[in-house]
């Protein structure tokens, strides 16, 4: 019984650990951006870029969360 609860808590200890990795390279790699701006992305941004592919990356894991 106690290796179905470690089990447990090493896949939600995963899942938490790579929403926060994910959220740190997204704010560094936004905090590098010329024209800075709390919380405002640049809607010029496209598929080739860096910061909308992390910014996406973050938002469906956190829309694919129970």
């Amino acid at each position: 019984m106690l290796e179905t609860y470690q089990t447990v808590f090493i896949g939600l200890w995963l899942i938490l650990s790579t929403i926060i990795i994910q959220a740190i390279i997204l704010i560094r790699s936004h905090r590098k951006q010329r024209g800075y701006k709390v919380g405002v992305m640049d809607s010029s941004l496209g598929q080739e870029s860096f910061l909308f592919r992390s910014y996406r990356a973050v938002s469906y894991t956190h829309l694919t969360l129970p």
